[in-house]
């Protein structure tokens, strides 16, 4: 998942450190369609939860998304990977 990658590559490249914008359960339930690449922005606005019956997407504990602003340095590092991912797609298949 681009998540959890970003979550280890961010910091390293670009002294962006995630864990103190949002929760893990947030990073996890990214999608490529939070990501506004020109605008450099994040939205969060769910989180992953384990349950007993399984792995669910619910809204954030206050119910509000926000808006981060990530550096250049950050969108690079997702730019890159969502081309690895998408090539990665194209010779193995979707998930």
């Amino acid at each position: 998942m681009w998540a959890r990658r970003f979550e280890e590559e961010a910091p390293k490249r670009s002294g962006f450190g995630p864990r103190a914008i949002w929760s893990s359960g947030e990073l996890l339930a990214l999608a490529w369609a939070d990501v506004d690449f020109v605008g450099r922005v994040l939205r969060i606005s769910k989180s992953l939860e384990q349950t007993k019956q399984g792995l669910r997407v619910k809204p954030t504990k206050n119910e509000k998304p926000r808006e981060i602003a990530l550096p250049k340095s950050a969108i690079e590092v997702l730019r890159q990977h969502r081309s690895k991912q998408s090539e990665n797609r194209r010779l193995f298949g979707p998930d």
